[in-house]
């Protein structure tokens, strides 16, 4: 993916930019991307940078801020379950996390390095170095959602952010189709990455048929090439503003992948979610609603017309998804500061305040100094030394003490002879 951005001819545009107009301040998305750090190196007057993780919590989330990645608390992406619980699920986490944090260190930073340099054409620092230089680090989570982690101060969780904005504004269209629903309205809509025409036509005939027996009427986000005749209850969309269709009072349930984005606006606006999640996190993403009871998990592997209509009619008939919905929606929102304003503050500060002092020095340390391992290790041994200078001193005290008596009783003993 880097090498095909640098390639580009924007990339290499903007590279001309950074050079020759000074900004006061870089906002990059640092999720992955580590090929264009290379800008911050020779960006003219060296502005401050802000980072942006739109992925939430990642697993690499630590290389930024420093500290731990707490995979005993939050779940790896890569695995579907809501919180790690019992010996098995924390090993198994855990083991994910180093995983990652040793590709990440071994493969995928110095091949990177190499992509970096080839953009802006000479040698650089080290990757991990670069991103030290980060000065805020704008995280796409929230702990209403995502199990709640210590964070720096120059660690800012601005989850929903982009669902803030929501204005509602939809195509007259679909408007009228939604203020007709009597029996209310669901969304279906698998985001930008998953695309219906990869499910497989038996698949989609199943769902066209599990659609025809609801009530409700469906507002469905859908591009193929098979004709699908579709029934009176549903309309085909190729595109939808799904943030402001699910402010409509008549919307009652969203089918979707289960992304983090698409979570959070249906998390914002209070509507309950069927989750049929693919890859990453969506997994779980999932299983937190899950856990929480404002969603159900539907599984694509056995999707069929049945399994789609017992997930719908639990969500729907089941007055429980969406109280918990509504509380889940209320703690998502109830901040001091709206997240879309705490990112902007974030911004200007740093602009501010180039060195600013939010960073915490945990960052600059090495794993041996941040786990005190060389500090447990010299009061380990510490403490065997002392315990065995103390053996030592009680077994030659003892011995002592011995001969002591045996020279007493051998004296005593002649005596009487």
């Amino acid at each position: 993916m880097c090498e095909k951005i640098i390639n580009t001819k924007a990339a290499k545009e903007l590279l001309e930019t950074v050079k020759n107009i000074e900004f006061d301040v870089i906002v990059q998305d640092v999720t992955l991307n580590q090929c264009l750090y290379g800008l911050w190196e020779v960006a003219k007057g060296k502005p401050p940078v802000v980072g942006f993780i739109p992925f939430g919590s990642a697993s690499w989330l630590k290389d930024y801020v420093g500290g731990s990645n707490y995979p005993t608390v939050r779940p790896h992406c890569h695995f579907g379950i809501a919180r790690p619980e019992g010996f098995w699920q924390r090993m198994w986490n855990v083991i994910n996390y180093i995983i990652d944090d040793l590709t990440r260190n071994y493969y995928y930073l110095p091949k990177t390095q190499q992509l970096a340099q080839r953009y802006v054409g000479h040698k650089i620092r080290p990757l991990s170095e670069i991103e030290k230089d980060i000065g805020i680090v704008l995280i796409n989570s929230h702990p209403a959602f995502e199990p709640a982690i210590p964070l720096p101060p120059n660690a800012i969780e601005i989850g929903g952010m982009h669902a803030q904005n929501s204005q509602g504004i939809i195509d007259e269209k679909v408007r009228n189709f939604l203020d007709g629903a009597r029996n209310g309205a669901v969304v279906i809509s698998l985001g930008t990455n998953v695309a219906w025409k990869t499910v497989g036509l038996n698949k989609l005939k199943a769902v066209v048929l599990a659609l025809s027996k609801l009530k409700q009427r469906v507002l469905w986000k859908l591009k193929v090439k098979e004709s699908l005749e579709m029934p009176n209850n549903v309309m085909t969309v190729k595109w939808i503003p799904q943030g402001d269709i699910l402010t409509h009072k008549n919307v009652k349930a969203i089918w979707t992948h289960s992304g983090l984005l698409s979570t959070q606006e249906a998390i914002w606006q209070g509507v309950p979610v069927i989750g049929m999640p693919f890859f990453m996190d969506q997994r779980p993403n999932v299983e937190i609603l899950v856990a929480k009871g404002a969603g159900v998990h539907l599984d694509f592997e056995t999707l069929s017309t049945q399994t789609i209509l017992d997930a719908f009619n639990k969500v729907l008939y089941n007055e429980s998804y969406l109280k918990n919905m509504k509380q889940l929606s209320r703690e998502f929102r109830d901040r001091p500061l709206p997240p879309l304003d705490l990112a902007t503050w974030s911004i200007e500060y740093t602009a501010r305040h180039p060195k600013g002092t939010l960073a915490s020095p945990i960052r600059f340390q090495s794993w041996v100094h941040r786990t005190q391992v060389d500090i447990y290790m010299f009061l380990f041994f510490s403490l065997i030394i002392i315990v065995s200078i103390i053996f030592l001193t009680l077994k030659i005290l003892f011995n002592f003490y011995c001969r002591y008596i045996y020279k007493v009783t051998k004296s005593h003993k002649n005596k009487q002879m």
